[in-house]
């Protein structure tokens, strides 16, 4: 039939594309220019790396496509990555961060631009000194929840700065413990949650790299109250280890890591050596809505770092972010299929343009 010989229609249904993408080059058209983006003129090569998520090695082959397309049109080109995770080594060695290195030429006129993440403020990051034979521990605190999405909890991981070894232990609240590297997990809190340990050098960064997993058995049991990670240095020199609560259950987004920091949360991939990473600041503090009232953020200085953007450096102290731009109340292209249209307070034009922020 003709409707199985016509193209899949893509939609921008959360509306984030369509907006950094205006940001980049929109013409402006809807109103005379007066919304363009910074290279109206550029030409767009749009790249879906996943549903939601982008697999990584989607986001190579996207990078290996857009290197060989700009050689044969003989042009220069900019990849822009509006993405992120806290799930990493934080120091240039994951595997999308190298791919970003190798397509990296800037006399070829080949660079990337990431995002370097708006976590500043939630303290997902730690970092432990330990002498040999010394231990310390890691607490979170895991607040009950009514709400039966996920079975995940929590994933804790940490990095040391070389290949020392050290132990684990993990405490439910009730006392229980898992000190099993079972690939099957240990059952803990009489059966209702698992804990799932990995302590290994890690191959990409070259460091010891531990990981502490938790998931309850079922959606609707209660694991809630203090988790602590014990870590004893077993060898017989100094360590530092850099650990990030990078991922929280869908039900769990009010755990806290206790004594948690917001240094080192620069996302993976703008952790890559020849990356440009940017920042935020705030060169806008309020706006008119198409409504005609005003707003304003209560937040933050106008002209200075966007409170969320997520600070470096990188886990070796390389400086990262590269620079900022500005990335409050930037007004851009509203998508017709995000259903963000009814969204007064940032609708600057009614069905075309909108406010945003971040570090994207």
């Amino acid at each position: 039939s003709l409707h199985d010989a016509l193209p899949i229609c893509e939609k921008d249904t959360d509306g984030h594309g369509t907006h950094v993408a205006g940001i980049a080059a929109g013409n402006g058209a809807a109103l005379d220019t007066k919304y363009s983006g910074l290279a109206p003129n550029a030409d767009i090569v749009i790249i879906k790396a996943g549903n939601g998520s982008f697999d990584t090695s989607n986001i190579i082959i996207a990078l290996d496509y857009l290197k060989n397309l700009a050689t044969s049109l003989g042009k220069p080109i900019v990849v822009n990555m509006s993405l992120g995770s806290q799930t990493g080594a934080h120091d240039g060695t994951d595997p999308l961060e190298l791919a970003i290195d190798a397509f990296t030429d800037v006399a070829a006129g080949r660079i990337v631009v990431v995002a370097s993440g708006n976590e500043n403020g939630e303290n997902i990051h730690k970092q432990l000194a330990l002498q040999a034979g010394n231990a310390a521990t890691i607490a979170l605190q895991v607040p009950t929840t009514t709400t039966t999405d996920s079975q995940d909890v929590f994933q804790f991981t940490a990095y040391a700065n070389d290949t020392s070894t050290v132990n684990l232990t993990v405490t439910a609240p009730d006392g229980t413990q898992a000190i099993s590297l079972s690939s099957n997990g240990t059952s803990v809190m009489a059966g209702n949650a698992k804990v799932y340990l990995s302590n290994f050098v890690d191959p990409e960064s070259g460091d010891r790299k531990v990981q502490v997993y938790v998931t309850r058995t079922t959606t609707s049991i209660d694991v809630s109250g203090s988790w602590n990670i014990a870590i004893t240095n077993t060898s017989a020199s100094s360590l530092t280890l850099d650990g990030w609560l990078d991922t929280k259950g869908d039900d769990y987004s009010e755990i806290s890591l206790i004594g948690g920091d917001s240094n080192y949360l620069v996302t993976i991939p703008g952790c890559a050596s020849k990356a440009i990473t940017v920042g935020s600041y705030m060169a806008k503090i309020d706006w008119y809505a198409a409504s005609g009232s005003g707003y304003n953020y209560t937040a933050g200085t106008q002209d200075d770092i966007s409170t969320f953007s997520s600070k470096g450096p990188r886990r070796d102290n390389v400086v990262k972010p590269n620079i900022t731009a500005n990335g409050q109340a930037a007004i851009s292209c509203l998508s017709s299929d995000s259903g963000l249209a009814n969204d007064s307070a940032y609708m600057v034009v009614n069905g075309l343009y909108r406010i945003e922020q971040g570090t994207s």
